[in-house]
């Protein structure tokens, strides 16, 4: 089962955290999915929408401790960093404050 999935039809890309049985709580090797799937669909002019969700009850309980006490981060490494600023690429690309905000007749409420 993959932890991550994703669907895009149309101009609508849905990902979804997919360990209901954890909560989704995230691992180190899902943020750095995540950021590689945002930093693709900011720079995809044909992705206008995503759809972040989780699977089951919860969109997300946190971090999966275990994981990261299994797999710990190195030295000057963020794998939850990286996807943080994917997400804020992701912002821009849609009209948050972004240079293509001028490409779109209605920025998104942010």
């Amino acid at each position: 089962m993959n932890d991550i999935v994703t669907e895009h039809a149309g101009s609508i890309l849905r990902v979804q955290l997919n360990r209901p049985t954890k909560r989704n709580a995230m691992t180190s090797a899902m943020y750095v999915a995540l950021a590689g799937i945002f930093n693709e669909a900011a720079n995809d002019d044909n992705t206008r929408v995503v759809l972040w969700h989780g699977a089951g009850d919860s969109f997300c309980a946190g971090n999966d401790i275990e994981d990261f006490l299994k797999n710990p981060p190195g030295p000057g490494e963020s794998p939850s960093g990286r996807a943080h600023e994917c997400v804020g690429q992701l912002r821009q690309a849609i009209g948050c404050g972004g240079p293509r905000r001028r490409h779109r007749r209605a920025a998104p409420p942010c």
